[in-house]
């Protein structure tokens, strides 16, 4: 069964303010991207190449990183696991081969990319209220956009920038939503998950009470997020 999960989503400027103008937050400094663990090393080796983790996850890693730092998905430095590395710079990403190794296989591992002051910048993006519309107490644990977008009218924008899934106590897409099914699960079902989408914070809406509500969500949101952010 998956567990149970919540997802959420980050907008364009356009969504956040309800005056016209966007509010942007500016950063002077580098920032890391997120942990990306796109490949394990079940078949020829591990791949964490920078061009299939820039099209997977479209907005979330910078043109032209300035650093790769790695690691294994438990934590341990890559230094410490012995293992022969074929690539690991900022221009390729990482790659290990199990061919290469004494042992027959590399460890499991994941990559985070530095990136210039300027992609760190948030630009008046904001992220939604999490959401949770569904728990694996079925076939899995369904949080897709189009749901989402017609039970919660206007609290979610068009074309979402990007996703954010944990779980509230599988496919991760801001084009899609989120989806767990307990029939992929070792466990046989989810965890139950709830689902929040980032937004551009320029965004109108006829009902007074909900623009004052979204507008200070957007800002505060933005600014845990910038300061989440910068290292």
């Amino acid at each position: 069964m998956c567990h149970d999960y919540r997802v959420r989503f980050l907008c364009a400027p356009e969504f956040c303010s309800q005056e016209g103008s966007p509010t942007t937050t500016t950063t002077s400094t580098r920032c890391w991207t997120h942990w990306f663990d796109r490949d394990n090393p079940s078949g020829s080796g591990d791949w964490e190449t920078l061009p299939y983790l820039k099209r997977e996850n479209p907005g979330n890693i910078c043109d032209n990183p300035l650093q790769i730092e790695v690691q294994t998905t438990t934590g341990l430095s890559l230094a410490s696991t012995g293992d022969v590395i074929t690539v690991a710079d900022a221009a390729t990403g990482f790659i290990c081969k199990n061919s290469e190794q004494t042992h027959g296989m590399c460890h499991d591992y994941r990559v985070r990319f530095l990136c210039a002051p300027e992609f760190c910048s948030q630009e008046g993006r904001c992220w939604t209220h999490w959401f949770d519309r569904d728990n694996p107490s079925g076939s899995g644990d369904w949080e897709t956009l189009p749901y989402l977008k017609r039970e919660n009218p206007g609290n979610i924008c068009d074309n979402p920038l990007q996703i954010e899934v944990q779980t509230t106590t599988g496919l991760t897409d801001a084009a899609t939503g989120f989806i767990c099914k307990n029939s992929e699960q070792t466990h046989g079902m989810c965890h139950d998950y709830r689902v929040r989408f980032l937004c551009a914070c320029l965004y109108y809406n006829d009902t007074v009470v909900f623009v004052f509500w979204k507008r200070s969500t957007c800002l505060s949101d933005m600014k845990k997020q910038t300061n989440r952010r910068q290292y």
